[in-house]
């Protein structure tokens, strides 16, 4: 498989052919997965899974699951932990059998905030370099040595789009993030000449990004979460459909693929989401100027929303 941007650059390419991305995936670390699972995806249409490779706090892991964490720290310094690694090369060659692209998350801030970092491998108390979590995550040579570390053993696979980090910009204003997202990019290009590289830029109150020219930090790709698009005027409901029209904003921005990511539109419990779970599902995974949608569903062994799942492989509404 062969990633690439259309010349028009509205969407991403596989093997030269231009291609709307339809992912259907749980927020979580790579982890083995039945392919079963993936043999199921592939039917309903869905060609993109969302994972994270990246140190998440202990208490986000299941007990007795510490060999699954994707890297060893000593002395702030990061190694590859191999029984993760094989797994995740595993999930990454099955899906890529299956048509199906991974998009891989390399850092995430949320572990980084005071109410997780205790239990975060990138805590110094731990080994890790970091001894204040956030804004450090985003100026500690070391966290950027681990990104590249994680690129460089991606680099055997060609069905993967690196994201340098989840949702960034948390107690940091933009030239951190800025500066955070360049040189990132500049180590992952260092150890993997041909990826695919995606930010998921830092947005304003009226949901358009606070990096104008995302290429000058040399990103290919957006992606945008529901989650991150706080509208004053409509605080408190479900933006959907202003989500869905600042995709086409969004591009003409930056004139970079945009993929959309509903986040927030998963559980049906939320006030939003009653009543219309399904059609909001069908607003962003329909959105005008969007290069695909990722949405955040459920696997197995717990129930599967089978009609978000129709919806985004393009067979329901």
């Amino acid at each position: 498989m062969r990633l690439g941007i259309s010349e028009d650059r509205r969407l991403v390419t596989v093997d030269g052919v231009p291609t709307r991305l339809l992912g259907f995936s749980e927020y979580q670390l790579v982890r083995q997965i039945p392919e079963s699972w993936l043999d199921r995806l592939q039917r309903a249409g869905v060609n993109l899974q969302r994972r994270w490779i990246c140190p998440i706090p202990r208490a986000w892991s299941t007990p007795g699951t510490v060999n699954m964490e994707p890297y060893r720290f000593k002395n702030g310094r990061a190694a590859l932990n191999p029984p993760f690694w094989r797994n995740a090369s595993a999930f990454i060659t099955a899906a890529e059998k299956r048509g199906i692209i991974v998009l891989v998350d390399l850092c995430d801030r949320y572990g980084a905030t005071p109410k997780e970092f205790s239990t975060n491998p990138l805590n110094a108390a731990l080994g890790g370099p970091l001894h204040t979590g956030l804004p450090q995550l985003y100026s500690a040579p070391e966290v950027i040595e681990m990104i590249r570390l994680g690129a460089s053993r991606l680099a055997e696979h060609s069905n993967v789009i690196l994201q340098v980090c989840n949702e960034p910009g948390g107690y940091a204003d933009i030239r951190q993030v800025t500066a955070f997202h360049r040189k990132a990019i500049a180590a992952i290009r260092s150890a993997n000449p041909q990826a695919l590289i995606a930010i998921n830029p830092v947005l304003n109150a009226q949901g358009l990004p606070l990096i104008p020219d995302a290429r000058k930090v040399g990103a290919q790709l957006v992606t945008i979460h529901n989650a991150g698009l706080k509208n004053p005027a409509e605080a408190g409901q479900c933006r959907a459909d202003w989500i869905a029209r600042r995709a086409e904003a969004i591009w003409k921005l930056l004139q970079l693929p945009v993929v959309l990511d509903t986040d927030g539109l998963h559980q049906k419990s939320l006030p939003c989401c009653r009543e219309k779970h399904e059609a909001l599902i069908q607003i962003v995974a329909g959105a005008r100027g969007a290069a695909g949608v990722n949405h955040r569903g459920t696997e197995p062994p717990e129930p599967v929303d089978e009609k978000a799942l129709a919806i985004i492989g393009g067979k329901g509404a």
